[in-house]
């Protein structure tokens, strides 16, 4: 039995070995070279809310079916969406927490990779709460609500960017689920 046993030890430490040394050496295979990065955050959004532009749009890209947020309302979500860290981790809880300053943000890491960024918000995901962090561009603020404005903004941002550098950014309106 003992012997039996130091067999299956030896057979499955050498299948870990193995599985490591393949993933080592599998090559990067990257989505796109430098693509542009668009990420829609809209509060209030029920999950069977028909939106046909929306949808039309994730047809050139990748939408993702099954997301699921990590908190109930919008500065936790969406502060754990653009930091990686969980909101209770950042202390991110009440309408007035705000991520810490100094938090490396997702904005942050496309910026090192060459990236413009822009934040556009007409809601909880203001600069007010510290979503600012990492962005070279930011227009909107939880006072403004309309999403007309926000929506021109960022299409006048994404057509200024030069052809030959990707762009991050992140758009979020709470006027989508207006009245609550």
């Amino acid at each position: 039995m003992l012997l039996v046993r130091a067999v299956l030890v030896c057979v499955i430490g050498a299948l870990l070995i193995a599985l490591g040394i393949l993933a080592l050496n599998r090559p990067e295979m990257p989505l796109c070279e430098r693509c542009d990065v668009i990420v829609i955050s809209a509060e209030a959004l029920g999950a069977g809310t028909a939106m046909p532009r929306l949808a039309a749009l994730a047809e050139s890209g990748i939408a993702f079916d099954r997301a699921y947020s990590s908190a109930p309302w919008s500065v936790p979500a969406n502060a754990a969406l653009l930091t990686g860290y969980y909101p209770w981790d950042m202390r991110i809880w009440d309408g007035v927490d705000r991520i810490p300053e100094g938090t490396r943000t997702l904005a942050t890491r496309f910026a090192t990779a060459g990236y413009r960024t822009a934040l556009f918000s007409n809601g909880f995901a203001a600069p007010e709460f510290g979503f600012g962090q990492g962005f070279a561009t930011t227009q909107g603020s939880l006072t403004t609500d309309d999403d007309s404005e926000l929506m021109s903004g960022a299409l006048a941002w994404l057509e200024a960017s030069e052809s030959e550098t990707p762009s991050f950014l992140f758009l979020h309106t709470a006027a989508i689920g207006f009245p609550y």
